[in-house]
């Protein structure tokens, strides 16, 4: 089954996607000849299936979180079908190690990408300068094992509702014009090195969280792990490409 919007979207089962203003109002797409429905149930990331000749619900045939499917649709827009390029996702619920596999088809090498996702939190105005930036968004991760082997690259994913303070709601259908995401990518060892790094600000000791605020997509700093606020931009996934592609020449 290939899903993509507007017709029927993914609602983020571990990214914490709310349900879209899309959903509510297309999340039924009949078709009559075979009697059947699919229904998309945001905040679950499932596609489920419904007879109308059974009348009954059937087990649903592919789930995909919404961070995998924003990734893999990322990917595609950097790494082209053209350009000898394919990515997979493994159909099995209880792989480990992976979520996305890039492959290039003319060099025959392939990388494989673990997705940690986080929902995202609007920060609030100060009225005064404080001592440290405040963000207009604002994400939350737990910390994690890196089994070595298993991902060439990970990639943080944070989905987030465009923030609407002194503008008019927009009435658009379009999902992007709703809702946008941001996404940083570090390689295996990159990865084993940041969360090594993490300390809480009070205490000079590895915290078990982390998290990132943004007011954009184009600058990201660390608000929960470092005693300060480190900008962390040099990993947002556009700077990544070139490494990943030298990874799969």
């Amino acid at each position: 089954m290939q899903v993509s919007p507007p017709k029927l979207n993914f609602g983020g089962r571990s990214a914490g996607l709310p349900a879209s203003p899309h959903l509510s109002k297309f999340n039924f797409v009949k078709f009559y000849k075979l009697g059947y429905i699919l229904l998309g149930v945001p905040n679950q990331g499932s596609v489920f299936i419904y007879s109308n000749k059974l009348n009954a619900f059937m087990e649903p045939i592919f789930t995909l979180p919404y961070s995998e499917f924003a990734v893999a649709k990322e990917l595609i827009k950097h790494f082209k079908k053209k350009e000898g390029y394919s990515i997979s996702i493994p159909i099995s619920r209880q792989q480990k190690g992976f979520d996305v596999l890039l492959y290039n088809q003319k060099t025959k090498k392939s990388v494989a990408m673990q997705v940690k996702s986080s929902r995202t939190w609007e920060g609030t105005i100060p009225k005064r300068k404080l001592k440290h930036e405040r963000f207009k968004y604002y994400t939350w991760f737990n910390t994690f094992q890196v089994e070595e082997g298993y991902a060439d690259f990970y990639i943080l994913f944070g989905v987030y509702t465009k923030s609407i303070h002194g503008k008019k709601l927009d009435k658009s259908r379009e999902i992007k014009k709703w809702y946008s995401h941001i996404l940083l990518c570090l390689n295996e060892k990159e990865m084993i090195d940041f969360l090594k790094e993490l300390t809480t600000k009070s205490e000079d000791k590895q915290d078990t969280k982390f998290g990132f605020g943004f007011n954009d997509e184009k600058r990201i700093c660390l608000t929960r792990g470092a005693t300060n606020q480190p900008e962390i931009s040099k990993f947002l996934f556009t700077t990544k490409i070139r490494e990943i592609k030298k990874a799969l020449s």
